[in-house]
């Protein structure tokens, strides 16, 4: 049996398929499609911030007309990594997911101390704890859903201590 892992299930492979390759493959369909919509949201933000920089800094209260683009553009970065990760092979999805998490992890504890040395308006800060808070999401979904493919990786490929 083949003991590859694809994206993607031919009929003939769904059959011969047994359920741990079956589970390893849900696993990593769920961790991609969650990869995909933050890389969505990265692009949505990231796009607003760096297309109307200024009615975005306006919006969060500061005159950092600049530095919100700088993010923006940054967030677009991310958001095509993101974005190949959710598409690469299976070694790729499961190698850089952690560093995704990690990734969103930085933003929300870098929200922070932005929002606590006052450089936004009330407005702003509430969008951006927001913001934090979908992140956030985003990280701890993207962490408990990566560890479910490590479990079944575990029991479905060699290449990662399964049986076969």
């Amino acid at each position: 049996m083949n003991t590859e892992i694809s994206p993607t299930m031919t009929a003939a492979s769904y059959v011969a398929a047994d359920a741990n390759e079956f589970a390893a493959r849900d696993a990593a369909t769920k961790l991609r499609n969650l990869l995909r919509r933050n890389s969505r949201f990265s692009i949505v933000t990231g796009t607003v911030g760096l297309v109307a920089g200024a009615w975005s800094a306006n919006l969060l209260g500061t005159d950092e007309v600049a530095v919100v683009r700088v993010i923006a553009g940054a967030l677009l970065l991310f958001a095509a990594f993101v974005f190949t990760v959710a598409g690469g092979g299976i070694n790729t999805l499961y190698q850089r997911s952690g560093l995704i998490s990690l990734g969103d992890f930085g933003w929300v504890v870098g929200t922070i101390p932005a929002v606590a040395m006052g450089w936004f308006s009330t407005r702003g800060a509430v969008i951006l704890i927001a913001i934090a808070l979908v992140v956030l999401g985003f990280g701890l979904a993207q962490v408990r859903s990566r560890r479910h493919l490590a479990d079944a990786l575990a029991k479905s490929d060699p290449r990662f201590g399964g049986e076969r």
